[in-house]
């Protein structure tokens, strides 16, 4: 999503699929929770909340500061798409909280943790080059 706000300054995301926004840096510490408690079993995982694709985007564009590009929700099959999705992917946690699991962050706040870490890597790696050409 940001780097089709920056190429084409507007962004055009269906409102009509909902799903659970999940950051793998918070996946990937429940599956550690998960093997290291000894679980087995299918469990579904994600951040709390659930929001459209449209809400998704609009919510990336305002956290990494791009207040001049519009996001207009697109009619569904508007967007070509390489696979058929769901307009209702919610996924429930439900067996994950009922085996003690530790509840996930909301999908906003994790968002929020991966664009700030997104810069400072982005910082990082800049820095790093400047610091090679000189």
């Amino acid at each position: 999503m940001i780097a089709l706000a920056k190429q084409k300054g507007r962004l055009r995301v269906t409102a009509k699929e909902t799903g659970s926004p999940t950051y793998t840096l918070d996946l990937s510490l429940a599956v550690a929770w998960v093997i290291e408690e000894g679980l087995t079993g299918l469990y579904h995982v994600t951040n709390a909340g659930w929001c459209s694709r449209y809400e998704f985007a609009t919510e990336i564009v305002k956290l990494g500061g791009f207040h001049d590009v519009p996001v207009e929700p697109a009619e569904p099959g508007e967007i070509p798409v390489k696979a058929a999705r769901p307009t209702f992917g919610v996924l429930s946690n439900d067996r994950w909280e009922s085996s003690g699991g530790p509840p996930l962050r909301h999908w906003k706040d994790a968002l929020r943790a991966y664009l700030f870490s997104r810069q400072d890597r982005w910082t990082l790696l800049q820095a790093g080059r400047a610091a090679t050409h000189t």
